[in-house]
């Protein structure tokens, strides 16, 4: 098999590959011409989720990097969490 179709043929086995697109004309990889599904290349419009940081309550270290959508949780985020500096659980909140 040559390499392209191997390409189209693996990607297909795990849904990544629009198969309508690939037989309206053929895929050229130097231009970009597979077609992927899952991620920023499909997404349009406003990110729902955006990066956060959470710092501890009690000694202000940043410990936790996380994301979080913001048309579920529009205000910040607080959780409990265990801060490796304080040797406890202690709760985390949202900085910006």
């Amino acid at each position: 098999m040559d390499a392209p179709l191997l390409i189209e043929v693996f990607l297909l086995c795990f849904g990544l590959f629009d198969f309508r697109q690939s037989l309206a004309k053929e895929p050229n990889p130097a231009e970009g011409g597979y077609i992927l599904y899952g991620g920023a290349e499909k997404m349009a419009g406003k990110e729902k989720r955006v990066a956060v940081t959470l710092v501890c309550t009690e000694c202000k270290q940043r410990n936790y990097d996380t994301a979080k959508n913001k048309t579920n949780t529009p205000d910040r985020l607080e959780m409990n969490k265990h801060c490796k500096f304080c040797r406890k659980h202690t709760l985390h909140k949202e900085s910006k």
